[in-house]
């Protein structure tokens, strides 16, 4: 059995900064522009220079941009809360047949930041023909972008239900596509911000017919493992997790890194001492003192 003191560390602190840790959404309520209950800073309203993303619930749910770009205001809505080594993943909605007559974009953004007349982040830029993959450096006023110097094959084309995801730990940021790398790049600009998603339609594109069904960014750690469990199911942040493993009273499953409770529920182990429930909501202090140690 752990000793007490270990369950009796830094709850409070949990809602501030568990919750954020990971976040998933399949779009099912339709916003304009996106909110998720304030999780989501969108390009137009608060940046101003660019625009929003929206959503609209039906079959499949999806987000996407709320209109096209004839500069570089491209549709933009990053989260909040999370540290510097994390990741954004996307599942791949494209209209059967749909082939637009310029450049259509959808975008993975990390360490991003959007205030006003200001963005500044990295794009992983999965354009509509899939044959390269662009990562950009947004350096903060509308236009001013770098393109770096990125390596791999890229996606190869897109269609619907491929899921692509990239990732920064330390400086190094990796794409995947299916779970396979496809580009990898090294830039050392930016120390902090937060994952999002972005789309860049160029006029005669119809923004709903390349876009995503469903987004998730979570906190990673060193090593690119994600930290925490949490999942929006469109907009409330209750969460799911997939582990059924039963331990013993107060015991940790050093495979999971998991304590089990007397109650039976498991909550991951965070930092020592800190854990959230398996719903991935906070774990309320007098009730994990009162009736969840042992």
């Amino acid at each position: 059995m752990l000793p007490i003191s270990r369950f009796l560390l830094s709850f409070a602190a949990i809602s501030a900064s568990v919750e954020a840790q990971t976040y998933s959404t399949d779009f099912s309520t339709t916003e304009n522009p996106i909110s998720q209950n304030g999780k989501w800073t969108n390009g137009g309203i608060v940046g101003l220079d660019w625009q929003n993303v929206r959503t609209t619930a039906g079959t499949p749910n999806k987000a996407y941009g709320t209109g096209v770009s004839d500069s570089y205001n491209d549709c933009i809505a990053v989260l909040s809360g999370f540290p510097a080594n994390q990741s954004a993943e996307a599942t791949v909605y494209r209209a059967a047949g749909y082939t637009p007559p310029s450049s259509h974009e959808i975008e993975l953004l990390l360490r991003f930041q959007v205030s006003a007349h200001n963005a500044r982040g990295y794009e992983m830029d999965f354009w509509y023909g899939g044959t390269t993959l662009q990562i950009v450096r947004w350096n903060g006023q509308i236009g001013d972008f770098t393109v770096l110097n990125n390596s791999g094959p890229g996606p190869q084309g897109l269609v619907t239900g491929d899921i692509i995801k990239a990732q920064m730990i330390g400086n190094t940021i990796t794409v995947f596509k299916n779970g396979s790398v496809i580009s990898t790049v090294i830039d050392d600009t930016f120390k902090d911000g937060n994952p999002g998603m972005g789309f860049f339609i160029r006029p005669g594109g119809t923004p709903d017919k390349y876009c995503v069904s469903r987004f998730s960014a979570s906190a990673s750690d060193s090593s690119g493992v994600p930290v925490g469990s949490t999942d929006s199911s469109g907009s409330q942040g209750g969460g799911r997790h997939h582990h059924s493993r039963k331990l013993a009273v107060g015991s940790i499953d050093p495979l999971l890194n998991r304590v089990q409770f007397r109650n039976g529920k498991e909550y991951p182990v965070l930092l020592d001492g800190m854990f959230i429930d398996v719903t991935g909501r906070s774990v309320n202090a007098p009730a994990a003192t009162s009736s969840l140690l042992h």
